[in-house]
């Protein structure tokens, strides 16, 4: 009896170690299935958000183009107004010079019904007659040379009536013409400012879309595109005015040493560059970094690379303190974040090469203080820009 309760002891926990064996084994089976699902979600979500990521990224880059679309637009309704513009004053010019073609003729043809009333009553006498009629030499003479005035004057009144004829023609083409041009350009801008409605609809739509950060690099592209015209604007005064080599002195802290291909130097002594040219990111107003960007030289002078003039001194926008200078050649010089205040030159004003025209900060969209310094070509707007490297020693 008491070999059996042992035995049967024995099988009871043999029993219980394998039922909890069993129990482990399904324990840790169904933790790994929840690991893997916890894992296989955590994927999920990665790709959906990355996924999230791309769409904002296509967002913004649909807004781009449509700002693109919207400043063409907006161009070419400017190039139509000063079509329509032109064309009015044409037809003023052509009404006038019709109005004074049509008096000339009415006093030309005044004159002619005159002349033929004369010789109506003049009856059938002749050049000849008056000539054979003569009583001596010299009433022969008279009469010859009062035949031959009235001869030629007959003869120029013709040609002017002719003259005036055809001016008055062509005067009235010239208007014709000119009204169905004024119509072309009226019924093109009005097209085109549909084209435009719809376009501003289609981006404020998108904007909204936008996070916050997107909708404040938004904001700064359309205040870029707004300076960019100003300066447009700015560049077609100055360039005329431009004197190379007739601005104040350099300063004798100027890194006048070494000189690029260009004949440029550096905007700044020392410091070193931290984020290059083309350098891709999502919140630049381009998609990428328009220039380089001087850092180490907090409050050190900065220096016109070359002799130029002064297309912009602002203090506002996200450049913050920021330069703009024209070098010839189509080339522009441009300097941003200057300390506050600091700003030495002008609009207008020409410079020299190594002139000290502000100082390194940190105004306008910045996360330190550095100099944005960029290069651009073309019509110096910030879409202009260009590598800045080849152009400095």
């Amino acid at each position: 009896m008491k070999k059996i309760s042992i035995k049967l002891i024995g099988i009871v926990l043999v029993f219980a170690i394998l039922t909890s064996t069993i129990s482990m084994a399904a324990t840790r089976t169904e933790l790994e299935n929840q690991q893997k699902q916890i894992n296989s979600d955590i994927k999920q979500k990665e790709d959906d958000l990355e996924e999230v990521k791309e769409e904002k990224n296509e967002t913004m880059s649909e807004v781009r183009d449509l700002m693109e679309k919207i400043s063409n637009y907006e161009n070419e309704i400017a190039q139509l107004d000063t079509q329509v513009k032109t064309l009015n004053n044409s037809i003023s010019e052509t009404k006038e010079k019709l109005e004074k073609a049509e008096k000339n003729y009415s006093k030309q043809q005044e004159l002619l019904n005159e002349r033929l009333v004369a010789l109506f009553e003049a009856g059938d006498t002749s050049y000849l007659d008056v000539l054979l009629t003569s009583e001596d030499f010299t009433d022969l003479i008279s009469n010859w040379y009062l035949v031959s005035e009235l001869a030629t004057y007959d003869k120029d009144m013709l040609e002017k009536i002719e003259k005036q004829k055809n001016e008055i023609d062509q005067a009235k083409t010239e208007l014709e013409n000119n009204r169905k041009q004024l119509e072309t350009a009226k019924s093109s801008k009005e097209a085109k400012s549909t084209e435009l409605k719809e376009v501003k609809s289609q981006k404020d739509k998108k904007v909204t879309e936008l996070s916050g950060e997107e909708k404040d690099l938004q904001k700064e592209i359309e205040e870029l595109q707004k300076e960019d015209k100003e300066i447009a604007s700015k560049i077609k005064k100055y360039k005329q005015s431009y004197q190379p080599s007739s601005g104040g002195s350099p300063s004798s802290s100027a890194p006048m040493g070494n000189e690029s291909s260009y004949g440029f130097i550096r905007p700044v002594s020392g410091g070193y560059i931290g984020t290059g040219y083309g350098v891709t990111g999502k919140y630049w107003s381009l998609g990428y970094h328009t220039g380089i960007d001087f850092n180490g030289v907090s409050g050190n002078p900065i220096y016109s690379i070359g002799d130029g003039i002064v297309v912009q001194a602002s203090t506002t926008g996200s450049y913050g303190n920021h330069i703009l200078i024209y070098h010839g050649n189509g080339i522009y010089s441009h300097y941003a974040h200057g300390v506050s205040g600091s700003i030495r030159v002008s609009e207008g004003q020409n410079v020299s090469k190594g002139q000290h025209i502000m100082n390194v900060g940190a105004t306008g969209n910045v996360t330190g203080s550095h100099l944005h310094f960029e290069i651009r070509t073309g019509n110096g707007g910030f879409r202009d820009c260009v590598n800045p490297l080849p152009y400095l020693p």
